[in-house]
């Protein structure tokens, strides 16, 4: 058995998630643990056959490479905010 520590205000998301789906708090962060899992598997693979199936050579540059890992990092650890589509394209100026 392992035990997984939650902050305060995660435990909080968890059990109001768990209490909207009828879900324990343990289900609730196995299936999420779960998800998290098979998302990185699925990168993993992607970037193991190549992260640009176009042979972009914007790819080659490991620079470019390690600012999309830290982008992806920060999204598996939650710390971006989504944005609906028009509001980014109304920040693009589209």
């Amino acid at each position: 058995m392992y035990t997984i520590t939650l902050s305060p205000a995660a435990y909080a998301q968890a059990e109001a998630y768990a209490q909207r789906h009828n879900l324990s708090v343990g289900e609730v962060v196995e299936r999420g643990l779960s998800a998290l899992v098979s998302r990185k598997r699925t990168c993993r693979k992607a970037k193991a056959d190549n992260p640009s199936p176009s042979g972009d050579p914007w790819f080659d540059d490991p620079e470019n490479l390690a600012m999309v890992e830290r982008g992806l990092a920060d999204a598996l650890a939650g710390r971006v905010t989504p944005l609906p589509h028009e509001e980014i394209r109304t920040l693009l100026g589209l």
